[in-house]
């Protein structure tokens, strides 16, 4: 193992870069809500790497994250989020399944709370955040189990992490057809959300 911690670290490198820089492209949803991809990057570490190291590229991608929208309650949740789904994939549950589970019990009771502590929200965008993020996280599940269907990223699973989860052709077609069956549902909560305006 030792002599795999060289090359473990220059992919926590390239990962946290990669998840920085993913903290600057975001796609603009209705008003200042954004769909941002950095939890998709967070999840590949944490299933590529060993615990130390992923850990370590989730707290720095995390703090920029924060630092970058001025706010740190996304990083709270996020961090929240890994760390379950981490627990989690070390115990060889379904990715989506963990992430449904997160966004059931912990995701969206958390978000209320930091909604009404924070209360930067408009009146109306409250019941479109909340129903965001679970769709969200389905999103960012589904990205990061289809990155890992890269060979040179599958790879780099079986070698460092014991949270690696090898899979199937039947659950790549599924999680493929779960992502584009997430995207009418997300056009679906916006539209209702600026008809509701």
């Amino acid at each position: 193992m030792r002599r795999a911690l060289p090359s473990a670290i220059v992919i926590s490198i390239a990962l946290a870069l990669s998840g920085i820089l993913a903290n600057y492209l975001s796609v603009e949803l209705v008003g200042d809500l954004e769909l941002i991809f950095t939890p998709a990057i967070l999840f590949v570490a944490v299933r590529v790497l060993p615990l130390r190291i992923s850990m370590l590229t989730v707290v720095v991608v995390l703090i920029h994250l924060g630092w970058h929208w001025n706010y740190f309650y996304n990083s709270v949740l996020y961090l929240c989020e890994v760390i379950f789904y981490c627990w989690l994939c070390r115990k060889r549950w379904s990715p989506l399944a963990i992430d449904l589970l997160y966004w059931l019990v912990i995701g969206i009771p958390l978000t209320a709370i930091m909604l009404e502590i924070v209360s930067v929200v408009e009146e109306g965008m409250y019941f479109v955040i909340l129903a965001k993020q679970p769709i969200n996280g389905i999103v960012y599940t589904l990205i990061a189990s289809l990155l890992l269907w890269i060979p040179q990223i599958g790879r780099l699973g079986k070698q460092y992490s014991w949270s690696y989860i090898p899979s199937s052709i039947r659950s790549f077609i599924r999680d493929c057809l779960l992502l584009l069956f997430t995207v009418p549902t997300l056009a679906v909560v916006i539209f209702i959300k600026t008809n509701i305006e």
